[in-house]
């Protein structure tokens, strides 16, 4: 099941207002790093998963050589150490052939679910989001042999829907919970308008 939100006007909230910055966590002189998902481990440590790809590869790499990293810090601000790759391109004819991106981490169960997003043919009209779990942060890690949303699943007034980013979080529902992927959503080829949609399911299978 998906839903797209309405337009609706923005609420700053009080906390938002509280926050500062405490400036980069973590930088890589060889590749370009976008975004992170972290999270505590039980060995105490900060566990960093982000994207990264060869500056060689520029902006756009992302879309057709982007891997997701694993690194790790005593405090949430850092320093970290990467230690690993989670995910990485599988090749051949797989939906995440190409990218493995936007990765978000949490703890469902006994098992660690990473969600992230992949392409067929470096372009935003090949992105899926799909799903891989571990039964340790430092993996091994099994991906779903398909995506748990397709593109085509999301259409709403007669628009096709593009993913962009996965997020989680748990309802009361079900006896895992709800997982609930929320995206933005990019319309056609002219325009940048983003919304925002959720799946829900009852358990991890």
């Amino acid at each position: 099941m998906l839903s797209i939100t309405e337009n609706k006007p923005a609420i700053i909230s009080e906390f938002c207002y509280q926050l500062t910055g405490v400036g980069r966590i973590l930088e890589d002189k060889d590749n370009n790093v976008w975004g992170c998902s972290p999270i505590y481990g039980p060995d105490g440590k900060v566990h960093l998963f982000y994207s990264r790809w060869k500056n060689e590869a520029t902006h756009l790499g992302w879309l057709s050589c982007c891997e997701i990293a694993h690194a790790i810090a005593d405090k949430p601000e850092g320093p970290y150490e990467t230690v690993d790759i989670a995910l990485t391109g599988r090749g051949g004819d797989w939906w995440d052939s190409m990218t493995c991106h936007n990765p978000t981490i949490h703890k469902i169960g006994d098992k660690y679910a990473l969600f992230y997003i992949g392409t067929t043919e470096g372009s935003v009209y090949s992105k899926r989001i799909g799903m891989a779990t571990s039964d340790s942060l430092y993996g091994p890690w099994k991906r779903c042999d398909t995506p748990i949303i397709e593109t085509t699943q999301i259409v709403m007034h007669g628009i096709q829907y593009v993913h962009l980013t996965p997020l989680y979080c748990n309802t009361l529902m079900g006896s895992y919970g709800s997982i609930i992927r929320v995206g933005q959503l990019a319309i056609g080829k002219k325009t940048s308008r983003r919304e925002i949609g959720n799946a829900q399911i009852d358990n991890m299978d």
